[in-house]
């Protein structure tokens, strides 16, 4: 892992994703943290701590079994989920993909009530290898940004928010594996009738041995070291295979070893790549899987070309699917857009799919990426930055079909380094006298006012735009509206008892917004922004904090001039939008953007380098509204929904990261929410006949259920009968 990837770089974006994070040994899959199980976590504190231990780990992603926590679908062959929608006559999925080091695909799904109850299953093929698993529960992939053991890294290949499983994914997976009868010692599969225990256990004699002398009664054969980890643990001899004579089955005793939540299908697939070659006996019955089926078909290759070959499911430049396959399927980057629209090779891109949060660098073009390296800030913050104050030097468009202003966001919290950047922005580019202000506008009126009749082009420059976007939501306020406007047209107006007042302006927006987290960004992005002012901005966010030293700048003068829009633009970004809904607003920024470097840049049209760049942009966008989300409480009771659902999900996440349940149980996803929301206040903030109206609305749309205790008689035997605790269970998201 290279300088500049730490285990904080890559696991960081995973978390801000909602998935829990666990450290993994450097360019190998093992997590050797004890207790893992109950220590991944999405808290920063805890990441930077991993990460000072050793800032090489690789990333795991555990898997969660609770209703809209990620699940993973992983495929141990070529073009698995392919070949599954084939089978299941169903479309791909659109959801998150991550790439294996093998190249074959993570496919990523938020769990529903269906999938929860599937928990953990693998599918193996005939000759024991693994066909695929679906990871639900307190089991974990190597996550985006690592390294495989073979080198190669792993990758996003699809960087979108991932949607709930589909039900046909779910009969895909039940129809292919049995759930695994379950004991206390672990999980248990049944064999074929022709399976070998013997045999089995004498082709890895070279990792360990049975203790003959140690066999333990109810047919457990305990090994002399751990086969997974590779030692005798201290904590628990009692590590090995179960074997009853038609059953098999495997746990590992020492808490914290990461066999001690591999199921036996895991273990073999484990054991086979740490020898270097499968074990070929019969184990699995094989449910009439035939290795003559089309859908385990691979090419005639060595195994290491094979290892290698990727996934055709999983978007790359050069497996893409013709047209005429999948016409349904949007084509995820400017490299497959340029080779759909021409015959011409599309500009090589030697980097790898971006992951997180953080600035891509592919997004820079031209001089104003020249303009952001001289100045040596974050990009996350300086590029949009940078596009904006652009934008105010007039940027149009030939036939007037895209609109060369933009809105943007700087999100951070206070202290980021937010002001010092847009300074600089402002400060590197010369804009006319009059284009430029910083007063804040108080209300609709004051904002059109503020704009002016010149029809001129305005850059309102906002240090506390939080405080405008506040006003945005006062009730009565058309300020949000206005803002709507202007970023259409040049005109807007306001009408009110003190009469009409109409502006005519160009305007762009560069405004700073503090918000400490997404929870906070929902309040300031309130509901009257859902109707279209949030998804018209764009936003600036870096994970690096500026530090602050005087600068020195020259104010350079650009000249701006006419630049058209090409016709294959239009083709390209609607390939680019495809079927994604949330492409829909973003296709708009991705032009303007567009447009502006190749204005700034000199170009008399949107190249190609430009609008691949700005495909880049806004898959960046996507990435960071797909966390930073508007709030939808338009009245009361929504906002008491949104807060007690908030204060639950907070306090389940300290209760996971500290293990420390509520006192009365010995569970931390228990929740006492008549604690958790007297602590927040909320009982006398909005009174207990509305908290508890909502609490009933959560339980009636299955977001939490009520925890009940068993009864038991004298003799110690449950009585079939239950009481209600004052615990609840989180089971859903709100969308």
């Amino acid at each position: 892992m290279s300088a500049t990837s730490t285990f904080l770089d890559i696991a960081l974006p995973m978390a801000q994703l909602n998935f829990a994070v666990i450290p993994v040994q450097p360019k190998d899959k093992a997590c050797t943290l004890p207790n893992w199980q109950n220590l991944a976590t999405t808290d920063i504190k805890q990441i930077e701590t991993w990460n000072a231990e050793n800032p090489d780990y690789n990333v795991g992603l555990v898997a969660r079994a609770e209703i809209g926590a990620p699940c993973f679908l992983e495929f141990d062959i070529k073009g698995g989920m392919m070949k599954a929608a084939e089978e299941m006559g169903q479309p791909i999925p659109e959801t998150r993909i991550h790439r294996s080091g093998k190249g074959f695909g993570h496919w990523v799904f938020a769990h529903t009530e269906r999938s929860v109850k599937l928990g953990n299953r693998q599918a193996n093929l005939p000759d024991g290898g693994e066909w695929f698993s679906f990871r639900a529960d307190n089991r974990y992939v190597v996550g985006p940004g690592s390294t495989h053991p073979n080198g190669n890294k792993y990758a996003v290949a699809k960087d979108i928010m991932y949607a709930p499983i589909p039900d046909w994914v779910c009969d895909f997976i039940e129809k292919h594996t049995a759930a695994a009868p379950r004991s206390q010692d672990g999980s248990f599969v049944e064999t074929s009738e022709d399976f070998d225990f013997d045999d089995l256990m004498d082709f890895f004699s070279d990792i360990f041995t049975i203790l003959t002398d140690r066999i333990p009664s109810d047919h457990w054969y305990v090994t002399d070291i751990c086969p997974i980890s590779g030692h005798r643990h201290e904590q628990s001899v009692r590590t090995g295979f179960y074997w009853d004579g038609s059953v098999l089955g495997w746990h590992c005793f020492a808490q914290g070893c990461p066999g001690s939540s591999m199921a036996i299908g895991d273990v073999i697939h484990f054991l086979n790549q740490k020898k270097g070659e499968p074990y070929l006996g019969p184990i699995w019955p094989t449910n009439d899987i035939d290795l003559d089926d089309p859908k385990f078909a691979v090419e005639d290759m060595d195994a290491e070309q094979a290892e290698d070959s990727g996934d055709p499911a999983i978007p790359t430049v050069e497996n893409a699917p013709a047209e005429s396959e999948s016409t349904s399927q949007a084509l995820e980057s400017p490299d497959e857009i340029f080779a759909f629209l021409s015959q011409q090779p599309p500009a090589a891109i030697e980097v790898e799919q971006a992951v997180g949060l953080d600035f891509d660098p592919r997004a820079l073009y031209g001089k104003i990426d020249t303009l952001a390296e001289s100045l040596a800030l974050p990009l996350g913050y300086l590029y949009p930055s940078l596009l904006t104050v652009a934008s105010a030097l007039g940027v149009t468009d030939v036939d007037g079909h895209v609109r060369g202003n933009l809105y943007t966001a700087l999100l951070g919290p206070v202290g980021h380094g937010k002001t010092a950047v847009t300074e600089a922005a402002r400060g590197s580019i010369f804009l006319p006298d009059l284009s430029s202000t910083d007063t804040t506008p108080g209300s609709d009126r004051g904002l059109v006012k503020l704009c002016g009749t010149t029809g001129s082009p305005l850059l309102l420059v906002q240090d506390e735009f939080r405080s405008t976007m506040l006003k945005c939501n006062i009730q009565g306020s058309n300020m949000a509206q206005v803002f709507c406007q202007l970023w259409n047209f040049d005109h807007a107006g306001c009408s009110d008892k003190k009469g009409i007042e109409e502006c005519l302006v160009k305007l762009s927006v560069l405004g700073n917004v503090a918000c400490a987290d997404p929870t906070e960004f929902s309040k300031i992005f309130g509901s009257s922004t859902v109707s279209g002012l949030a998804d018209r901005f764009v936003y600036g966010y870096s994970s690096t904090p500026v530090k602050y030293r005087p600068m020195q700048i020259k104010k350079d003068l650009f000249e701006i001039k006419p630049c058209r829009v090409p016709d294959w633009i239009w083709d390209a970004k609607d390939e680019w939008a495809g079927d994604i809904a949330a492409r829909r607003r973003l296709t708009e920024i991705v032009l303007r953007v567009a447009l502006i470097q190749s204005s700034f840049n000199g170009d008399t049209e949107i190249t190609r380098a430009s609008f691949e760049a700005a495909c880049r942009f806004g898959e960046w966008q996507e990435r960071i509204r797909s966390v930073y989300r508007p709030g939808l409480a338009e009245t009361k009771e929504a906002e008491c929904f949104e807060a007690v659902y908030s204060a639950l999900w907070e306090k389940l996440q300290k209760q996971r990261n500290t293990n420390s349940p509520p006192k009365g149980t010995d569970s931390p996803k228990h929740l006492h929410f008549a604690q958790i929301v007297n602590g927040k206040s909320y009982y006398r903030k909005y009174g207990s006949t509305m908290v508890n109206r909502v609490k009933k609305s959560m339980m009636d749309e299955g977001i939490i259920a009520v925890v009940k205790e068993e009864q038991y008689n004298e003799q110690g035997e449950p009585t079939g009968k239950s009481i209600r605790t004052p615990f609840v269970i989180l089971k859903g998201r709100v969308n």
